[in-house]
């Protein structure tokens, strides 16, 4: 079995769907990713030097609802950003891949076999899984519930500068990164999530079609 493409909406879909099964979830930000993985029955493992063994901060079980995460990761405060982005991206793999995972893999084997058959899967494939779980992972942690408010209320602070540049006849590309990125910079915190993670979201073309 492959893995296949997903359009963006499709993968947001999933994302929607996974925060609907855990009701009530999505009412306020920054999402609360710990009650999101318990209320979905998922296993929170954190493990000392996790990331120096496997050169990865978490990564799922494949038969089960177990996410193994780097202690440094779960414990230090300055990493935050990072664990929730990684819980969220683990939990997303569920949904994607499981199918995938059944297919494949064989129950009742260990992390450390798991992670040699993770690391040796076609590189196609691997890029793949990674792709959407980052896709969906953004959108669990960044609603459009939420997001429609906030960034057209950011995207106001740069009205001045994008009359500016197309008056001087500056192409939309031009100026865009720098637009998304002051966007990302005004709303991420409230979001509780990093720049990149924001900038990311943004792939979606519903906020990129109302910078004119």
């Amino acid at each position: 079995m492959s893995v296949f493409y997903m359009k963006f909406n499709k993968l947001k879909e999933i994302a929607e769907h996974i925060l609907s099964e855990a009701s009530g979830i999505e009412t306020e930000i920054p999402i609360d990713i710990d009650l999101l993985a318990e209320n979905l029955e998922f296993t929170i493992i954190p493990v000392a030097n996790f990331k120096e063994q496997i050169t990865r901060e978490a990564f799922l079980s494949p038969n089960t609802k177990e996410i193994f995460v780097d202690q440094d990761l779960y414990c230090n405060l300055k990493f935050e950003n990072r664990y929730r982005f990684s819980i969220a991206h683990e939990i997303s793999h569920y949904y994607l891949h499981l199918d995938y995972y059944k297919s494949n893999i064989e129950s009742g084997i260990s992390i450390d076999e798991w992670i040699k058959i993770y690391s040796s899967l076609p590189d196609d494939d691997l890029k793949l899984f990674e792709y959407q779980a980052n896709v969906v992972a953004g959108c669990i942690l960044i609603p459009d519930s939420h997001l429609d408010i906030y960034f057209p209320e950011a995207l106001k602070n740069f009205k001045n500068k994008i009359d500016q540049a197309k008056e001087n006849g500056i192409d939309r590309n031009t100026y865009i990164d720098f637009v998304l990125d002051g966007i990302a910079q005004k709303i991420s915190q409230k979001f509780n999530v990093s720049n990149e993670a924001m900038i990311y979201r943004f792939k979606d073309y519903k906020y990129l079609d109302q910078i004119s």
